[in-house]
């Protein structure tokens, strides 16, 4: 349903007025100048050779600009901005973000005031928009489609198909190789937990049925990221407390000096987190020796790698962020459907392994067991 006023036949009629208004400025430059070159005897047999109404060749002539023109030093945007803004708005929608109203103007203001001339600006309002929307045809605003999970099912043939579609048209687009996509992903671990095996009890023993996990019920999130060129890049390993210290990583055996750790309140992700993951490992893990060179990142609707510092980056460092379709991810996420469950299976055989000789699993020796596993 579109939004009003912005309808689809709006769009079309905004689209031809802008056509409109440019055929009719090149008229307008061509009748100046058969009259410089003597072509014509007056303005208003200029102004009739060319289409033009003579009032406006007069003005022209005048040394009046067009009123677009004229209007650039009173817009909020220069024209390097607003095209800056055409691209963000683009980059946003191609890659499963589009921007909602309330965004927008958002971003608008962020790149008034980020000029130190215009720090003390007021915002944009929403006549503002409005203004902008009808400037520029090629953009359009419509209302996005909600759908609750029992209507929806993401895994469908047509929505997978329509996806797959969409990735191969961005990859040419910007020319991404296969090599460089890439999927990331969190998943949680809990210490101590060991997986259920079959095992021999007395009969009459319902008791004896349970078997003994060793460690507590603690979480951990791990970052893992590959790409479709045999890449695996360093794990960020974030658990519960304040700060990873010298202590721990000295108790762990066998971890790669590459690995990263960090410390949350609930050992849960967070937008810092994911931001940090983004800077520190996936960005020079995966840079390409040519700057230009765009890589694309396949990402989860999770909040931690959707917010907007993290999109930010990512376009900055020529990275696009490419969304999963919704309720599809147990299907086509690449780390969920074929790394993460054989990875969890190896590491609680490891738990249960442990459990004949240990009575507790630390973070040292969970992160030890994941890197064995």
């Amino acid at each position: 349903m579109p939004q009003h006023p912005f309808s689809k036949r709006s769009v079309a009629f905004r689209a031809a007025s802008a056509a409109d208004r440019n055929t009719r400025e090149v008229r307008l430059q061509r009748a100046s100048l058969e009259l410089n070159n003597g072509q014509h005897d007056s303005i208003r047999q200029a102004a009739a050779a060319n289409n033009v109404p003579e009032a406006s060749l007069r003005h022209r002539r005048q040394g009046r600009q067009p009123k677009v023109r004229a209007q650039n030093n009173q817009q909020r945007l220069t024209p390097t901005e607003e095209s800056g803004l055409l691209e963000f708005i683009r980059h946003r929608a191609c890659s499963g973000f589009a921007l909602t109203l309330v965004l927008l103007r958002e971003h608008a203001n962020n790149v008034i005031h980020s000029n130190p001339a215009r720090c003390q600006a007021p915002d944009v309002t929403h006549m503002w928009l409005q203004a902008f929307l009808l400037q520029h045809p090629t953009i359009w605003s419509h209302w996005s489609w909600c759908l609750d999970n029992a209507r929806l099912s993401g895994a469908t043939e047509t929505i997978i198909q329509q996806w797959f579609n969409r990735l191969a048209e961005i990859m040419r687009e910007y020319n991404v190789a296969s090599t460089n996509v890439y999927n990331m992903d969190e998943t949680g671990f809990m210490f101590g937990q060991a997986g259920s095996e079959q095992i021999i009890v007395p009969s009459g023993e319902p008791a004896a049925r349970y078997k003994a996990q060793p460690g507590t019920h603690e979480l951990a999130t791990i970052i893992e990221c590959i790409g479709s060129g045999g890449q695996v890049l360093s794990p960020l390993i974030i658990t519960k407390g304040q700060v990873h210290t010298v202590g721990e990583q000295r108790q762990m055996e066998g971890v790669p000096g590459s690995w990263r750790f960090a410390k949350t309140d609930n050992g849960w992700t967070s937008h810092a987190l994911g931001l940090k993951w983004l800077e520190t490992i996936f960005e020079p893990e995966t840079r390409p020796s040519t700057p230009s060179t765009w890589r694309l990142l396949i990402i989860n609707g999770h909040k931690s790698h959707t917010s907007k510092p993290f999109l930010d980056l990512c376009w900055n460092r020529n990275i696009i962020p490419f969304l999963l379709p919704a309720h599809a991810t147990h299907v086509m996420q690449p780390l969920d459907v074929s790394i993460f469950g054989p990875l969890l299976a190896s590491i609680k055989c490891l738990i249960s392994d442990a459990a004949t000789h240990v009575s507790d699993v630390d973070k040292p020796m969970f992160v030890t067991m994941y890197a064995q596993a």
